[in-house]
Formats: structure tokens, sequence, C-alpha cells
């Protein structure tokens, strides 16, 4: 997966409206503009970086979906255990892990995704949400 500069030019006008006119924090201006993102949700996640003097703290806003992202990982199209595209079948875990499962008859492949300390914000964008992980 590749950044494609085109689809983040809409971000970077809102990113500078926001945080360098409107004088707004960085994490108030994303909780803001994410959501608003069709275009930037499915290609990259964003890490925010801040430094006081003494310590360096960090957040990564993750664009999750159920099905293609979970947890903000992505679900690999093909299985490597048979080879079959988009086989994958999914539940729900222990403590809010994603499992999923090929379900080629005879393959064995396995994926856990464990559910992250996060915080959600914005609403549903192309059928996932924005989430805020901490460091």
């Amino acid at each position: 997966m590749a950044l494609h500069p085109c689809l983040t030019t809409s971000f970077i006008l809102g990113y500078a409206q926001a945080v360098l006119v409107e004088k707004f924090t960085v994490d108030v201006s994303f909780r803001r503009l994410l959501p608003t993102l069709a275009t930037l949700c499915r290609h990259t996640d964003l890490v925010h970086i801040t430094y006081d003097g003494t310590d360096v703290e960090g957040c990564r806003y993750v664009w999750v979906h159920r099905n293609i992202r979970p947890w903000g990982h992505n679900l690999p199209v093909q299985c490597d255990g048979c080879g079959h595209v988009r086989s994958f079948i999914s539940t729900d875990g222990p403590n809010g892990a994603m499992l999923f499962a090929c379900n080629i008859p005879g393959c064995r492949k396995k994926l856990n995704f464990k559910a992250e300390n996060s915080d959600w914000f914005g609403g549903e964008v192309h059928g996932g949400r924005w989430m805020k992980v901490e460091y």
C-alpha cells in the first residue's frame, strides 16, 4: 500500500486552515477533519508526535473497518495458505479481538487481530471509523 499524494491535498488544506489559521490544536483539528475525508481513510494512518522539552508523546490516527482493516491492520486480500482471494470469514474473539479464518475446505489459515486501547471518534466513513491510539 502506497501513499498517493494527490489524495492528501484536502487534508493538508484543512489542516492548514484549522491549525495554522484558526489556531485549533492538532487533536481537535484531526477529530473534526478526518471523518470528513473519504479520500484519506483507506490509504494511510496519521502519526502525531509531540515534544514538550522533556517528554516525547505520540499517537496514531487509524481508520478501522471490520472486514478490511480490523483494529487498523490490513486484512490480506489473498490467503497465503491456499492462495484463494477474499476467502476470510470473521468472528468476534475474547476481549474485543477479531478472529479470521480461511473458509476454503482444507485450508487452516487463521488470523487474530487483538483489540487496541483506543479512542473512537467521528461518524462512519466508507463503513469504517477513525480511532486514536496513544503511545
